[in-house]
């Protein structure tokens, strides 16, 4: 399995409460740091955010959008 390069992957996480006693992941994203002629990505962005646990099956940031 190849690990991601040069993206920042980040999850959001629903944080444990009296009510729920266990952190779950709710989201995740990543965002590529470099651009197709390797430089580095500068400016405002959106970045999409999936549902659930991180889909290691994602390959391409192309599939994600």
């Amino acid at each position: 399995m190849l690990t991601p390069s040069n993206v920042i992957l980040f999850e959001l996480v629903w944080l444990s409460t009296q009510f729920a006693k266990k952190d779950h992941v709710v989201g995740w994203g990543a965002f590529p740091l470099v651009n197709r002629n390797f430089e580095v990505n500068e400016g405002l962005f959106k970045v999409p955010l999936m549902i659930g646990e991180v889909n290691r099956s994602v390959n391409k940031f192309k599939d994600i959008e």
